[in-house]
């Protein structure tokens, strides 16, 4: 067994963290060290615990997701961690994970983005990569888009997508998921997600949710 999982769990709906308590302590790697319900003390939790982890629904009280973020990651708050311990790896928990909502931000802190309707062995699997180092997107696909932290890249000033990735992309501001879009344009799994992956280099994004606020700020729609 390896090292275990540290997680810090920051949602404000107390069923929904009993329900995730319920799920992560039958996992012998994953100890959540904290439960929060609001922005300000998910900081302190973490300058507390140094946690690995921190499982982040965006509609939490208090300072805006991209305000938190930031905070873990300037300096002044990163002087507080152990030597040892650098700032949580970012999952984000919500019920919209590819809402107008969720702002580019997304490719500066967040490892993965995870649908409250997702299954729990999704939940569980994606803490595992992310904790590994992984950076996902809308996990409910289970799709690897980088081994690297999530930090954004240039976005291609010439984006100019071939006639099926603009299929691909219409489908993907639809909601629409990988193996959806497969079956419609009639195309395997891994060619749909080659496809993704060469998309999000044009955009300058590394996660499902940047991809669609990246297209629609384009007017891609």
């Amino acid at each position: 067994m390896g090292a275990v999982i540290r997680i810090v769990l920051a949602d404000p709906h107390p069923l929904t963290r009993l329900g995730m308590r319920l799920v992560l302590d039958r996992m012998p790697r994953m100890r959540i060290l904290a439960e929060v319900a609001d922005g300000d003390t998910a900081v302190l939790a973490c300058q507390s615990y140094h946690p690995d982890l921190l499982i982040l629904d965006p509609q939490l009280p208090g300072p805006p997701p991209e305000v938190l973020i930031q905070t873990l990651h300037d300096n002044s708050c990163a002087s507080a961690y152990s030597l040892h311990r650098p700032p949580p790896r970012i999952v984000l928990w919500t019920a919209a994970p590819t809402a107008p909502t969720l702002h580019p931000w997304l490719t500066t802190g967040i490892a993965a983005s995870v649908g409250k309707d997702a299954p729990p062995e999704v939940l569980v699997a994606t803490i595992e990569r992310v904790a590994q180092g992984g950076t996902y997107g809308r996990t409910g696909d289970d799709e690897v888009v980088s081994a690297t932290p999530g930090y954004p890249v240039p976005a291609r000033a010439d984006v100019e997508f071939t006639p099926r990735e603009q299929q691909i992309l219409r489908l993907l501001l639809l909601g629409w998921s990988n193996t959806h879009i497969a079956t419609a344009l009639r195309l395997t799994d891994q060619t749909v997600r080659n496809h993704m992956r060469r998309i999000y280099g044009k955009l300058g994004v590394h996660t499902r949710a940047a991809a669609i606020v990246s297209a629609r700020q384009r007017g891609l729609e």
